[in-house]
């Protein structure tokens, strides 16, 4: 704490200016990087605990070993865990610990599966940013969200997780962007460079080059998830079918054959196929016509070869 701060914090306490004081007190404390005395300043103003406006908690679907991630990219996963974990280490030989990840690929193909994966492996808990909530019409709140957004995540070791990133970290450049947004990006350009170790910040796109160059920079792990594999689809379906309690028998139904005539884009898709059998052999039995999961696989793919895809 400097003597300006300690000065200012002794005034505003003589002064009966409790909001002041309060907002001086957090920044001494998130200056010391003490996350102790910054739990215990909340404490003494009775903060809420109440996620900030524009964070929601993201929950896990699927763990790494369920995503079976191609080798190119378990390899950087890998490494990227490893230097989270040992933060800590790397600091004291003077070294940034790299704990900022951009995750690139067409839509559908896991990326938010992936960033929740991480977190549940890492025993971090996950927020998702909301843009429909962080970005206000009143100018410079979206800014100030971002503000509160990143200190709250400050508290404690956390993942926070920003999707379709390029909504946010767009090209300043860009004749088309308002000055309102171009501020809010050089406000997130900001908070990235100073966001503190122990907090993950992983983001995701659909469209890598509508980035702000200065935002690339910024994340010091890029991870490409390729469009998967016909191949790896079946065993995509059979983990799915397993969520639900089923284990579909391979005698009677050939899953990498059902993923050939489905011709999913993405694993979305396979999971949307997966769910619609789900719901046809679940009002099957409801209405007292049950089938088996095998005929229910068959009909789904019936549907499919149709052109009657259900959506959602």
């Amino acid at each position: 704490m400097n003597r300006d701060t300690l000065k200012n914090l002794i005034a505003a306490g003589v002064a009966g200016d409790t909001i002041l004081l309060k907002e001086l007190a957090q920044s001494a404390a998130e200056q010391l990087g003490d996350r102790e005395l910054m739990a215990e300043v909340d404490e003494i103003f009775g903060l809420s605990r109440e996620l900030p406006i524009g964070l929601a908690p993201l929950k896990p679907k699927k763990s790494l070993v369920d995503l079976k991630l191609p080798p190119e990219v378990a390899v950087i996963v890998e490494e990227f865990m490893v230097e989270v974990r040992h933060a800590e280490a790397l600091k004291r030989r003077k070294l940034d610990p790299r704990h900022k990840a951009l995750l690139i690929g067409p839509p559908g193909n896991g990326k938010t599966v992936l960033a929740t994966a991480i977190a549940v492996e890492l025993g971090l808990p996950a927020y998702m940013v909301r843009y429909d909530d962080l970005i206000s019409k009143t100018p410079g709140e979206t800014s100030r969200n971002l503000l509160r957004l990143f200190s709250y995540a400050a508290r404690q070791p956390s993942m926070l997780f920003f999707d379709e990133f390029d909504a946010l970290g767009r090209e300043r450049d860009n004749d088309q962007e308002s000055g309102e947004m171009k501020r809010v990006v050089s406000t997130l350009l900001v908070q990235l460079d100073d966001v503190p170790s122990h907090v993950v910040c992983m983001a995701a796109t659909n469209h890598a080059g509508m980035l702000d160059s200065a935002i690339w920079r910024r994340f010091n792990i890029r991870i490409e998830l390729p469009r998967p594999k016909l191949e790896r689809f079946a065993p995509f379906m059979q983990d799915e079918f397993k969520r639900y309690g089923f284990e579909p028998d391979t005698s009677k139904v050939d899953l990498l054959d059902a993923a050939m005539r489905i011709q999913p884009d993405h694993f979305s898709d396979a999971e949307l196929f997966t769910r619609n059998v789900m719901r046809a052999f679940v009002v099957a039995e409801d209405r007292g016509t049950p089938i088996t999961i095998e005929d229910a696989i068959a009909r789904e793919l019936d549907t499919w070869a149709n052109g009657q895809t259900r959506l959602v």
